[in-house]
């Protein structure tokens, strides 16, 4: 939620409150009370569509990077292997395919790392198990490297959908604020003046609540005041 949108629902939060304190007086005008129950809804629903909006995906993208560590490490030793394969049977151009270093994955797009972890893979399952386990990688070494590939594929959608239903939580909270602001300026305002006459006490409390002020950030005069002194 934005700046804005907090500070009007704390003032529905208010405005709540003072009509549950003052029940009998909110159900005299009953078309008021029904929209005050439907403004409770809007804000009560709203409060548990920012807790999917702030929802925490640090946890996903921990476990994501932890995991893309892991694969790029043994994506790196697997490449080496068949490097080295390509080396000792003098073959030029998987030797220019397998030719990685730590620093190919440093500072590039998720996608292109996934591209060159898909490449290495390929090629190397293009050796024999006796071939790999001859530079060094096992059949087990492969189906981790294979596996863990494959979650981080996983990983990398389910942060994906997180971001979809934040984007989500976010349209349906901005959608909802519009109900609400409409409903209090086109309904509950209008007749709450009524209370200004039958039940002074509450429509004061009503209007007060109502009240948001929004902070102001000015830019400081930075204007040098080039008047001569007299």
């Amino acid at each position: 939620m934005n700046y804005f949108q907090k500070e009007r629902l704390t003032s529905y939060d208010k405005l709540l409150t003072e009509c549950d304190n003052t029940t009998e007086t909110v159900a005299s005008i009953p078309l008021f009370a029904k929209n005050i129950a439907r403004l409770r809804v809007i804000t009560n629903t709203v409060k548990q569509l920012a807790l999917e909006q702030g929802q925490v995906t640090t946890g996903i993208t921990t476990q994501k990077n932890n995991l893309l560590d892991e694969v790029i490490g043994l994506s790196l030793d697997v490449a080496g292997a068949v490097h080295a394969y390509a080396e000792e049977k003098n073959d030029t151009a998987l030797l220019e395919k397998m030719d990685y270093s730590s620093s190919d994955f440093s500072h590039i797009d998720q996608s292109i790392i996934l591209t060159t972890l898909e490449i290495i893979l390929v090629q190397a399952q293009k050796l024999s198990a006796a071939e790999l386990e001859e530079c060094g990688i096992s059949a087990v070494e492969m189906t981790d490297f294979v596996e863990k590939l494959a979650k981080l594929k996983t990983s990398v959608n389910e942060k994906g959908l997180a971001v979809i239903d934040q984007s989500n939580a976010t349209k349906r909270i901005g959608e909802l604020m519009t109900e609400a602001a409409n409903l209090k300026k086109k309904s509950l305002d209008r007749l709450a003046r009524q209370f200004e006459r039958k039940a002074p006490e509450f429509y004061f409390k009503y209007k007060a609540a109502s009240s948001i002020t929004y902070k102001s950030y000015k830019k400081p005069d930075t204007t040098a005041d080039t008047k001569p002194a007299i």
